[in-house]
């Protein structure tokens, strides 16, 4: 019987009766005479009384975390004694027998102070990490949300449907993991980097909506929202579909997710900005709109200014951004030297300087203040109480230092939004992008469909061509990518020739998608929010790796297994694959 079932049966029939109760003996304390032990099973702690003395010496030996069974009586706890933060804080059960069902080794930490340990030894004695609560109840709501997710989909008359695990190779970014077999004669296969080129087939398979909670393997660097090796994602695609049509299923999907899953916090309906917008006001494409602060360019406002330092730089191809600030709405009082620190911070660890003016009693006041004349205060349009940051810089490192300005400022001045899920749709993504020795390549997913279709393709300049492509944003961290799909194979063909490819090559790398678009595809698009992101955020984590049950480390290790380990010579003959350098494992 577990505690929740003493509770579940009315307390009140249970008090003086029997029970047998199992668990792990996580904790006590020894009040001579008398023992307080705590029995934790899969539905909390139950506390244990322990009077005879025939028990008391065995207990206090039992190694923690050992499996023991009880038998005992149900008694209620004095009033003064309930504990309201335990499921069965109102009762306690006052044990006559013990029996032990399972002993355990010491600890190389304790349960309730896992955190506290680094993450190699968590990992490498996973199994004792999950017993805490807290783990616990992450893998409870992942269990849940996954539950959830299936019914929503099916609601929205979504088919799941599995797409294979071992497949062929897909140049889609990132690299993959091999497999290998003693039947493939030395070929191998791949395990998928996404469901993309099976759910494209599934819709010329005439598949109307398809979704699945799909694992996708990437051999990739670790980043805090990003694991190594295996993750998840909710991956759906619909035949016969516009992009807002893909925007009102994930509109759907993703709010009622986090209005079930979050308790007091705000969650706003999603917003729909495009990549343009979203680097000219936030300098980068997965902005975090708890943070009010936006850019503003002020290149122009500063051109054929008296501030000559930025009027010369502006005269070199150097451009000016600003950041305007209102310290009414900061929580404390600022002064000037607040500006100041923020600029020491940023040249200290970000290497870049910021300027800044800032308006008191009417008066223009700061290190650049004095060389505003009015007509640039007329433009400007600074507020009383106002104050504005300004960068100048070539434009790639202003992009990348007016991202980090703009973070630095709000959480100098403890301003962005608490307790609170903002979403956006960024879309119109450039179709491609020149790599560093001056190639043309996808900047984006290579199969989606280009603005302006064919026609586009032929006629316009490649880095102006933008792409149905979209991402979904939260609280700063891309929850999805997607977009809708280049069904037309003449076209697809088209793209993949401006980056680079032969119809060879493109046939020869993608056969199945390009012989099945050959066969009548019907326009469509999709999306794979991250199934992993979305419990992070839900559980205000701040690793990915602490939402999955067995992650593998930063460094793509299995700590609790020892995987990656090498092969034995002798199934590496098995395999027929050629040793080049003996391990000396």
């Amino acid at each position: 019987m577990t505690f929740r079932n003493i509770l579940s049966n009315d307390i009140g029939k249970k008090i003086h009766k029997k029970v047998t109760l199992a668990g792990w003996w996580c904790n006590f304390r020894n009040h001579g005479g008398v023992v307080f032990g705590e029995l934790r099973d899969e539905s909390g702690i139950c506390q244990l009384v322990i009077e005879e003395p025939k028990l008391l010496d065995l207990l206090t030996k039992i190694p923690l975390e050992s499996v023991i069974q009880v038998k005992g009586i149900v008694t209620l706890r004095s009033e003064e004694n309930i504990n309201n933060n335990l499921l069965s804080g109102a009762f306690e059960v006052t044990v006559h027998k013990i029996n032990i069902l399972s002993l355990s080794k010491i600890l190389p930490f304790h349960i309730n102070e896992s955190h506290l340990v680094n993450e190699e030894l968590r990992l490498k004695y996973r199994f004792l990490d999950l017993r805490n609560d807290r783990q616990k109840n992450i893998l409870k709501m992942r269990s849940d949300l996954m539950f959830y997710v299936r019914q929503k989909m099916r609601a929205m008359d979504f088919w799941e449907i599995q797409t294979p695990i071992l497949t062929a190779s897909s140049p889609e970014g990132a690299r993959e993991y091999v497999v290998f077999s003693n039947k493939s004669n030395g070929k191998c296969y791949v395990t998928p980097q996404s469901p993309q080129v099976f759910k494209q087939i599934l819709m010329v398979s005439s598949i109307p909506r398809y979704f699945q909670i799909a694992p996708c393997f990437r051999d990739e660097d670790p980043r805090k929202d990003r694991a190594v090796g295996e993750f998840y994602q909710i991956d759906f695609e619909m035949s016969f579909v516009n992009q807002k049509d893909v925007f009102k299923v994930m509109n759907s999907l993703i709010t009622s997710i986090f209005k079930k899953f979050t308790v007091n916090k705000k969650i706003y309906e999603f917003i729909t900005i495009t990549h343009d917008e979203a680097m000219e006001k936030y300098a980068t494409d997965k902005p975090d709109l708890r943070n009010p602060l936006f850019i503003e360019n002020c290149t122009a406002f500063f051109k054929n200014s008296e501030f000559k330092l930025f009027a010369t730089s502006i005269g070199e191809g150097k451009e000016v951004k600003g950041i305007r600030v209102d310290r009414s709405k900061v929580a404390k009082d600022t002064t000037r030297g607040d500006f100041d620190r923020i600029n020491e911070i940023a040249q200290k660890n970000e290497k870049f300087h910021l300027g800044y003016v800032y308006v008191e009693n009417n008066e223009y006041r700061g290190p650049i203040g004095k060389f505003f004349t009015e007509e640039m205060k007329k433009n400007i349009n600074l507020k009383n109480n106002e104050c504005m940051f300004f960068l100048c810089d070539y434009k790639v490192s202003l992009t990348k230092n007016c991202a980090k300005a703009l973070n630095l400022i709000c959480d100098y001045f403890d301003i962005r939004e608490k307790d609170t899920f903002r979403f956006l749709f960024v879309k119109d993504f450039f179709m491609f992008e020149k790599n560093e020795s001056g190639k043309i390549e996808f900047s984006h997913n290579p199969f989606s469909m280009p603005h302006g279709g064919m026609k586009a393709l032929l006629t316009e300049d490649p880095l102006t061509i933008k792409a149905q492509q979209y991402d979904i944003v939260c609280n700063g961290i891309e929850l999805s990518s997607g977009a809708i799909r280049n069904h037309d194979p003449l076209c697809l063909l088209e793209a993949f020739k401006i980056a680079g490819y032969t119809e060879e090559e493109v046939y020869s790398k993608f056969p199945s998608l390009m012989s099945g678009l050959s066969y009548g595809a019907p326009p469509h698009g999709g999306a794979a929010p991250g199934f992993d992101r979305i419990l992070m955020l839900l559980t205000d984590s701040t690793n990915v790796r602490d939402v999955m049950a067995f992650p593998l480390s930063g460094s793509g290790a299995d700590l609790l297994t020892g995987a990656p380990t090498y092969l034995p010579i002798e199934k590496i003959k098995e395999l027929n694959l050629k040793l080049i350098k003996e391990s000396k494992n």
